[in-house]
């Protein structure tokens, strides 16, 4: 019996708009951010989920909360294991300050791969990729066959995505990211 996942990247955070580093660092949703849950959760209504995973930070399961409540589901499980990349020094910091403290960070992650390299303090990409794989495997062992809503990060989402598209995680850059407050949806 196949699983279902919905895997949704969290609506809408002031690092969104801010233009931050959106890591680790624990970001509020936006007003935008709340209208795009909402829209969201009522996209979802019918799609019949069973349970709700979220990563532990507030943009995460404050998305995952408004589609518990709009889908009737009663709790949000917190999964550690969803949580986005930890960018160590730049995490939280403007693209502009970046730019001055650390001046290859874009270049070598916007223009030449693609993900996030040369930050100092970094999770490793490859390891966001890893944690993601144990935690979804582990979610889905556990909720055989059942349709599971997973709240999670840009590139937490994207390091996953290149392991079920079959990617090196060095052409991350050939799977788009996930825009706030959308998802995809497959078997497992």
């Amino acid at each position: 019996m196949k699983t279902k996942i919905l895997l949704i990247r969290h609506a809408e955070c002031i690092g969104n708009i801010e233009g931050r580093l959106s890591g680790r660092t624990n970001f509020k949703l936006t007003k935008n951010g709340e209208k795009q849950a909402t829209e969201l959760a009522r996209s979802l209504k019918n799609k019949k989920i069973d349970i709700i995973f979220s990563s532990p930070l507030e943009r995460a399961v404050k998305t995952a909360e408004v589609i518990a409540g709009t889908c009737n589901i009663s709790e949000v499980n917190i999964e550690r294991g969803l949580i986005e990349i930890d960018y160590g020094v730049c995490d939280g910091m403007r693209w502009d300050d970046i730019d001055k403290k650390y001046p290859n960070v874009r270049r070598d992650w916007k223009e030449i791969n693609n993900y996030p390299v040369n930050i100092p303090n970094q999770e490793e990409y490859i390891n966001v990729q890893k944690r993601m794989i144990e935690t979804i495997n582990k979610i889905k062992n556990n909720y055989k066959g059942k349709i599971i809503c997973i709240v999670s990060h840009g590139i937490a989402i994207q390091s996953y995505l290149c392991h079920i598209n079959n990617k090196e995680i060095f052409k991350a850059k050939e799977i788009p990211q996930l825009k706030n407050a959308d998802f995809i949806e497959f078997y497992i």
